[in-house]
């Protein structure tokens, strides 16, 4: 696994979080939802989307599937075009991040996270922060392209 770590810039899109959990959430009906809206603002919805996660502090202590966090679906905002009222800005804190690819489909992405978990990470000098983590779908993206690349961002500080 290439990680490579990178400081980032705070920044805003478009999106609205939903209580999920591993087990139970339903990102396309949330996807098709951000879309029609979009489409209906005059959004281009050209340069890529971000799947946003944000965990609640002892999420990764005793994993399971069950456990409860916010996923939200996500665009860049655009110059001049008035965001649809029922979706939020979303902030997304600036900061240093872990970053590295995954390709392909999304059967094969928890294999890529387990391996950032369970070796990347704790071999590293840094653990997680408490930030908004995300993935950047570039606008290409095709969710079940073996060949799909997406790129991983996890906050991240150095150790204590």
């Amino acid at each position: 696994m290439q990680v490579e770590i990178k400081e980032r810039e705070t920044f805003n899109v478009l999106g609205k979080f939903f209580p999920t959990s591993l087990a139970t959430q339903q990102p396309m009906a949330w996807w098709k939802s951000l879309r029609i809206a979009a489409n209906q603002h005059g959004f281009l919805q050209n340069q890529g989307s971000y799947s946003l996660q944000k965990y609640p502090p002892s999420y990764f202590e005793s994993f399971s599937p069950l456990n409860s966090f916010d996923y939200a679906p996500g665009i860049p905002l655009e110059e001049g075009i008035t965001h649809p009222s029922e979706w939020e800005i979303i902030s997304i804190s600036g900061g240093l991040f872990a970053v590295f690819v995954h390709r392909g489909t999304a059967e094969t992405f928890p294999q890529t996270m387990g391996a950032f978990f369970a070796q990347w990470l704790p071999q590293s000098a840094y653990e997680l922060d408490d930030r908004i983590h995300f993935c950047f779908m570039p606008p290409d993206y095709r969710l079940n392209d073996p060949a799909a690349e997406e790129e991983i961002w996890i906050p991240i500080r150095p150790k204590k």
